[in-house]
């Protein structure tokens, strides 16, 4: 089972692209451990070229039956798509998370300033 493909993709209106990676692997004997990453960039182009995040999030569950797997990994993009991608799809969402972004990185270059390092 290959633990970085790409599951499924999508553009939303607002310009958001998400990209939702397969990340499971096995756990024990016939057991699994099911991760989704969900990543969201800014555009379909910073998707390609690696950069900046917008949003990310890991979706897992931990001891699931080969049986299961599948089934499982829909669950958890499904509760994805039900609870957090009306948030996502807000015409507010992009400003906000850059935003929210560069104040934490302006936090962190504070800290390592006032360090003296």
């Amino acid at each position: 089972m290959n633990t970085h493909q790409l599951f499924h993709s999508h553009t939303l209106a607002n310009g958001l692209f998400i990209a939702i990676y397969d990340r499971t692997k096995p756990y024990f004997g016939d057991f699994y451990h099911v991760k989704i990453e969900i990543i969201c960039y800014r555009d379909t182009l910073q998707a390609t070229l690696k950069s900046t995040v917008m949003y990310s999030r890991i979706l897992e569950k931990m001891g699931v039956a080969s049986d299961d797997v599948e089934n499982v990994k829909q669950k958890l993009v499904d509760d994805f798509n039900t609870n957090s991608l009306p948030y996502l799809s807000l015409k507010e969402f992009p400003p906000k998370m850059t935003e929210l972004n560069i104040r934490k990185k302006q936090q962190i270059e504070k800290k390592y300033i006032n360090s003296g390092c």
